[in-house]
This record gives C-alpha cells, sequence and structure tokens, in this order.
C-alpha cells in the first residue's frame, strides 16, 4: 500500500475544502427549499422542528447577510475536526480517552517508519494550507 502524498494528497484536501463549503451552501439551500428536515441527519437524535426552521428563515429574511455569517461560522465548525483528525493521523496529536499512541493508515514495514520529528508532510498542517490553492484553483468556476 502505499503512502498518500503529493498529486493525490492535494487532490483529497481540496475535495475536503470545496466539500466543507458546498455544505454550508446545501444547507441553506434546503432551508429555502423546505428540504431541511429531511437533509438533516447529525447528529441522529436531534431533529430540527417546522417552529425551528420558520424562525431561522424569518431571522434570515429580517437580516440582510446573517445567512454569510451563519455560513462563516459553519464552515469554520466544520474545519476543526478534519483537522483534529489529520492530528491523530499524523501521530501528532492523542486521541482523547484511549490507549492509542498513533493511528496508522498505512501499511508498512517496521524499517519504513518515519520518525516523527523528520515529518513535514503533516496532513492536518496541509489541509489549512492548501486552503488558499483551493481557491485560487476554484477562482474562476463561478465567472
Amino acid at each position: 500500500m502505499k503512502k498518500l502524498n503529493g498529486k493525490h494528497l492535494n487532490s483529497l484536501l481540496f475535495y475536503l475544502h470545496n466539500d466543507i463549503h458546498e455544505s454550508a451552501d446545501w444547507s441553506f439551500q434546503s432551508l429555502r427549499n423546505n428540504k431541511l428536515q429531511e437533509m438533516v441527519s447529525y447528529p441522529p437524535n436531534v431533529e430540527i422542528t417546522t417552529s425551528e426552521i420558520n424562525k431561522l428563515i424569518e431571522v434570515l429574511d429580517s437580516n440582510p447577510g446573517i445567512e454569510e455569517t451563519l455560513k462563516k461560522i459553519m464552515i469554520n465548525a466544520s474545519m476543526y475536526p478534519l483537522f483534529n483528525l489529520f492530528n491523530i493521523i499524523d501521530g501528532s496529536g492523542d486521541i482523547p480517552d484511549s490507549n492509542y499512541e498513533k493511528v496508522e493508515l498505512i501499511e508498512c514495514r517496521f524499517e519504513e517508519i518515519e520518525d516523527i520529528e523528520d515529518r513535514e508532510d503533516f496532513i492536518h498542517d496541509l489541509l489549512f494550507s492548501t486552503y488558499w490553492d483551493w481557491v485560487e484553483n476554484n477562482k474562476f468556476k463561478d465567472e
């Protein structure tokens, strides 16, 4: 099994940036199209009521610009679980309340394992550093 790097790693990270933004947009489209109740599935024990939806639409309609502000909050909230996941995968963070010191998602022989101090390709850092590359890559899609 090969290590995820280079072009493939960038593709994954660009996909995640895109998915985060699309998820925020999709949520508001679902709200406006009266499909939010059927689309929200996480957490599984929470249901959005019709009353909550109506109040949210009322707030959005009476406060221009609030939708973009809420999208920014949603996008930011989506990023940190990914960052923390990549921190754990990279071996530079611990899984709270677990016995795991490091999570390896690749198969390798002992002699192939890199010393953590010698690494420069931590996925959690690359997730943030690839954001502007992702923005640049998507700049002309809306034109």
